[in-house]
């Protein structure tokens, strides 16, 4: 690109062809002069914001760059002003400010909740995001999937996340207040004390109030697992676990019981545990 303005034939600037500049750059107008007078401009020739070729000057504008959209700007050669239209257009694709690879969200989350928790930003052009890999938010588990987001410029940035899906926080709380319901130092006629951290009892519970024994029994109940995954429901699980602890307790085979709940390596819930003493 070749301008003149009002200077002279003999007094010629040419302009690079790319007359684009990202926004938010911090860009040195002088980067759009090809040549002065015929003269390949370079790093040797530039000053600051000024062009200096034998005995031309040239003094180059700051440029605003924190808007899009077309700009003219103007050069000062030997006096004379030049002007030039650049355009500022969106160069940088949307950011995730979510610094986490990692997110735990309860189970039933909607996609747009969880795009939301990426935080993903874009100064300057509206953008989408779109999730690939396979995942069900209302099923407890772990997914690996990988967050897309690109603005209307076609700038695109990629991240990849481990979603940790878990059950409602309402399961897990019924759980936490069993366990503090039941779960203090409770004495037995022998005066066995259980500080454990578990669901306790013993057999001194309503059931067998009524009739203390004094005498330690030997243990012949069997420890036993109840599983939500052989079909138990939150509630259904718990009773079957203390009914058969009870039962233990009112045939003899037992002093007393923990009855705790049963955690993954991801730390979901999974069922209860009997174990007797």
């Amino acid at each position: 690109m070749l301008l003149t303005g009002c200077a002279t034939k003999d007094e010629e600037i040419e302009f690079v062809e790319d007359l684009t500049i990202p926004a938010g750059s911090v860009f040195n107008s002088a980067g759009l002069v090809k040549t002065v007078n015929g003269q390949k401009i370079t790093q040797f020739n530039l000053d600051g914001d000024r062009i200096i070729s034998g005995e031309d000057t040239v003094i180059c504008p700051l440029i605003d760059t924190s808007r899009l959209g077309s700009k003219t700007i103007q050069y000062i050669y030997n006096n004379h002003e030049i002007e030039l239209t650049v355009e500022i257009v969106d160069a940088s694709p949307p950011v995730f400010q979510e610094e986490k690879n990692e997110l735990t969200v309860q189970a039933g989350i909607s996609k747009d909740d969880l795009i939301e928790m990426m935080k993903v930003k874009d100064e300057y052009s509206s953008f989408s995001v779109i999730l690939e890999g396979e995942m069900n938010l209302s099923e407890s588990g772990t997914y690996h999937v990988a967050a897309i987001a690109k603005d209307e410029e076609d700038n695109e940035a990629r991240k990849e996340y481990t979603i940790i899906v878990r059950e409602e926080s309402k399961q897990q709380d019924k759980i936490t207040s069993e366990t503090e319901s039941v779960s203090r130092p409770a004495q037995t006629s022998s005066g066995h004390s259980d500080d454990s951290a578990g669901f306790s009892h013993n057999d001194q519970n309503k059931q067998e109030s009524s009739k203390p024994t004094k005498t330690e029994i030997h243990l012949t109940a069997e420890n036993r697992r109840f599983l939500f995954s052989d079909g138990y429901e939150y509630e259904s699980c718990y009773q079957a676990a203390v009914t058969y602890a009870q039962q233990m307790i009112k045939e003899h085979k037992a002093n007393g019981y923990n009855c705790n709940p049963i955690r993954n390596d991801r730390q979901e819930y999974v069922g209860y545990e009997v174990v007797f003493y």
